[in-house]
This record gives C-alpha cells, structure tokens and sequence, in this order.
C-alpha cells in the first residue's frame, strides 16, 4: 500500500513507536500511479528531515530500495 499523501503531518510520535495516519487517499501497489505517489511520498519526507538537519538517504535509493 502506498499512502499517497505522506508529510510530516502524518506521523506521530509515541513512547511505543511511530503511528502513521490519515491514510484515505492510500492506493495499491497495483494503482496506475502507485510508482508515481510513492516517489513523492518519499521526496516529501525526506524533504521534511534534510531540512532540519538529520542525515538521510538519497530519497533515488531508497525508492528503488522499497520498489524491489
């Protein structure tokens, strides 16, 4: 399942763990622009992240990491 609308605003932080939410616009792996939504999804919270300074991966590497 790809979110297909994934920010920083759909994360939040517990003692336990991360919880994702707000997953209406979500879409299957078999969706016309799966690959497309889920490019996004990791440019905007990669984005998010380098922004404030933490290291992350090539946001390329990580999409063809996820996609195998």
């Amino acid at each position: 399942m790809i979110h297909a609308d994934f920010s920083e605003y759909n994360i939040f932080k517990t003692d336990k763990g991360l919880i994702l939410f707000d997953l209406g616009s979500a879409v299957l792996r078999q969706h016309p622009n799966a690959e497309k939504f889920l490019k996004r999804d990791i440019n905007n919270i990669s984005n998010f992240f380098a922004k404030r300074g933490l290291t992350v991966q090539n946001p390329l590497d990580v999409i063809v990491k996820v996609m195998k």
